[in-house]
């Protein structure tokens, strides 16, 4: 792996372009599913990947990564705060780590971005979504990100501990031709501590009043393999009529 992951993962901070440091957790992916993006992308050998929100690029440097591993291929992140909120500082880290070549930056809305890339009829075989966290802006993006993405390409949804991600993410397992792709999770966790993290589940639940019997609702999507995020596969899929709706 790339000394600079090596080294914020280990220290927990890094020095923005201005030498200031910075600690990019808890806000940042683990490294677990850093590495898991990693290995996806080298399985999947794209020639063009995306993610909308970029922030301070610790996925942007996992997936770069991968595209100079495999020898080609080049990754555009789209996020209209990445030069101001976060000082530039994921392009900076993408430099620092000398994955500069492999990634370019749209600093503008992907309300914006997004559209423009379908006219331009471009393709990205694998895409992580994690912008907005509104409802309606993470439907958006999903809503071009399907179009954006081949048969067989892969879409990566972050923070399905948020209520909007889950309900946009069970629209589209409801009503489109995807299907959540378990081999490039994390691996599931014994037994044992399975029901020891269902028990916290519920005590937390408990003191809270909000009792409800089951296990979280992250982990319904992936039967335990990681309750934060989950990997789509795009199917072809019958054509939907004009009126198709399934309730979700």
């Amino acid at each position: 792996m790339n000394p600079l992951i090596d080294a914020i993962y280990t220290q927990g901070h890094f020095l923005d372009p201005a030498d200031k440091s910075v600690s990019p957790f808890p806000d940042s992916i683990k490294r677990p599913e850093g590495e898991a993006i990693y290995h996806l992308i080298r399985q999947a050998k794209p020639q063009a990947t995306l993610e909308v929100g970029m922030a301070w690029g610790l996925s942007s440097l996992f997936i770069c990564q991968a595209l100079k591993d495999n020898g080609s291929g080049h990754h555009t992140a789209v996020d209209p705060y990445e030069l101001s909120a976060y000082r530039g500082s994921g392009v900076h880290n993408v430099q620092q780590a000398g994955l500069g070549e492999y990634l370019t930056l749209l600093s503008e809305s992907s309300h914006f971005a997004l559209p423009r890339l379908v006219q331009e009829k471009r393709q990205f075989e694998v895409m992580f979504i994690d912008g907005s966290h509104l409802f309606d802006d993470a439907f958006v993006d999903f809503f071009y990100a399907n179009r954006l993405l081949p048969v067989g390409g892969y879409l990566i949804v972050d923070d399905l501990w948020m209520p909007a991600v889950r309900k946009m993410l069970a629209f589209v397992l409801n009503n489109l031709p995807y299907e959540i792709d378990e081999s490039h999770l994390s691996p599931k966790p014994p037994l044992l501590q399975r029901h020891w993290q269902n028990l916290r589940y519920q005590t937390r639940q408990l003191l809270r009043g909000k009792w409800t019997r089951g296990v979280p609702s992250e982990t319904r999507f992936h039967r335990w393999h990681n309750v934060n995020w989950t990997v789509l596969r795009k199917g072809e899929g019958p054509q939907r009529v004009w009126d198709h709706y399934s309730p979700f």
